[in-house]
């Protein structure tokens, strides 16, 4: 059984941009997914995603397709770019070319990544103030029923993504001038309250640790769900640890 305790501490141990590659690449294997994608890029002016103004990308994709990527210049068609500008909700690869116009650039492009069977992904987006990426993870075992695996694995995934993610940008991306991370909307309380749900507290440990009553902890776990349009306390966790405004 994953150990979810076990995977934070791994993270926050790692000195090295590899050593965390590595832990992430780790976790994602125990739950079935045996390769990764981190991209990231920035919104031009029309609030694409491009590549072209600077960014990150990191994978174990196979290096003949990446290379394909770049000089067709995919990013322009690619359907993945395009959820993740205007989404925060998980997808997966084969929902996202769904639509695709039969003898288009994108359906070469989903030829081309259904040769090397990379087709089964589930991706969590990454949403900043000015720029979007993804995070995926390519099955492992394909004789599995796709749609159930990723349903029966998405809580603890996305656990593992959002979790990776956040040491990652604050340890390393940040170092670069590009990674501006926008001025953080919460109050104290409305941050530590934050912090301490993403390690897994309740409402009633929040009000133990603050000194208060139940009542007011959620009062201020809402009051942050509300200024980064959460729907739940996990995607606000989820979000506030995506945008750097909390650490794990």
């Amino acid at each position: 059984m994953f150990q979810l305790d076990e995977y934070f501490d791994g993270l926050q141990q790692c000195t090295s941009e590899e050593t965390l590659l590595a832990c992430f690449d780790e976790a994602a294997k125990t739950v079935g997914y045996a390769g990764y994608n981190i991209f990231y890029g920035y919104l031009d002016d029309r609030g694409r995603v491009t590549p072209e103004l600077g960014g990150y990308d990191n994978s174990t994709l196979p290096a003949p397709l990446v290379e394909t990527y770049d000089q067709e210049e995919w990013h322009s068609v690619d359907p993945l770019l395009a959820y993740e500008s205007r989404s925060l909700v998980p997808f997966t690869t084969a929902s996202a070319f769904a639509n695709t116009v039969p003898g288009s650039v994108t359906e070469t492009m989903w030829h081309a990544m259904l040769d090397f069977k990379i087709e089964h992904e589930l991706n969590i987006p990454i949403r900043r103030a000015n720029g979007a990426g993804q995070i995926s993870l390519h099955m492992a075992d394909r004789s599995k029923d796709v749609f159930a695996h990723f349903q029966e694995t998405l809580p603890i995934a996305h656990t593992i993504m959002t979790a990776f993610y956040g040491v990652f940008e604050n340890r390393f991306l940040r170092k670069s001038p590009l990674f501006l991370t926008p001025e953080n909307p919460f109050t104290p309380r409305e941050k530590d309250c934050l912090q301490w749900a993403a390690q897994g507290h309740s409402n009633a440990d929040l009000a133990e640790r603050l000194g208060v009553s139940v009542r007011t902890a959620k009062f201020h776990v809402e009051n942050a769900m509300k200024k980064i349009d959460a729907k739940t306390r996990a995607e606000a966790v989820a979000i506030a640890l995506t945008r750097g405004y909390i650490q794990l």
